[in-house]
C-alpha cells in the first residue's frame, strides 16, 4: 500500500497537475492573475508598514489577508491536483478570513470584539460584508453546498 501512495505522491501527482492545468489553462491563468494582485497588494501594505502594531485594524487585517491568501493557493493547488471534495472547503475558509478582515476593518465594535478576546464570530462577518458586497454572499452561499460540511448529503454526495 505504502508503495502505491508514494508513486502517487512522487510520479502521479505531477502527472495529474500537467495534465488539469493544461486542460484548464485560461482558468489557471486567470486564478494566477487574481491571486498576484491580492499578492501585490498585501505586499506593498507590507512595505508601507514594516512595524506590526496588534493594536492596528488594518495591520491585523493584512495578518489575516495574507493567511487567506494562501489558504487560496492551498486550495488551488489540491484542485489542481485532482482533489474534488477538499478546494472547496479552503476556499470557504479563505473567504471567512477575508470577511473578518473586512469587517474589523470596516467596523469598530467587531474590532473591539477581536481585540478584547470575547467570542468572535465570522459569520457575524460574513453577514457584514455581504450586505456591502452582494456578490460576496452568493459566492459564500455557493461554497457552502459544496459538501463543505459533514452531514447526510455529503455522504449521499459522496459516490457522485
Amino acid at each position: 500500500m505504502n508503495e502505491s501512495v508514494l508513486k502517487y505522491v512522487c510520479e502521479q501527482s505531477a502527472e495529474v497537475k500537467t495534465r488539469l492545468t493544461q486542460h484548464f489553462s485560461s482558468e489557471v491563468e486567470e486564478f494566477s492573475i487574481l491571486t498576484a494582485k491580492i499578492i501585490a497588494t498585501l505586499q506593498n501594505y507590507n512595505v508601507q508598514n514594516l512595524l506590526h502594531d496588534e493594536g492596528d485594524q488594518k495591520q491585523v487585517a493584512f495578518g489575516l489577508m495574507t493567511k487567506g491568501t494562501n489558504t487560496l493557493m492551498a486550495g488551488f493547488e489540491l484542485a489542481l491536483a485532482g482533489y474534488m471534495w477538499e478546494p472547496p472547503v479552503l476556499f470557504r475558509s479563505a473567504l471567512e478570513v477575508f470577511a473578518t478582515a473586512w469587517d474589523i476593518v470596516h467596523n469598530e465594535a467587531r474590532f473591539v470584539i477581536w481585540k478584547t478576546g470575547k467570542k468572535f464570530d465570522s459569520t457575524d462577518s460574513i453577514s457584514n460584508v455581504k450586505k456591502a458586497i452582494e456578490p460576496f454572499g452568493k459566492l459564500y452561499g455557493y461554497l457552502s453546498y459544496m459538501n463543505v460540511h459533514t452531514s447526510i448529503t455529503f455522504h449521499k454526495n459522496l459516490y457522485i
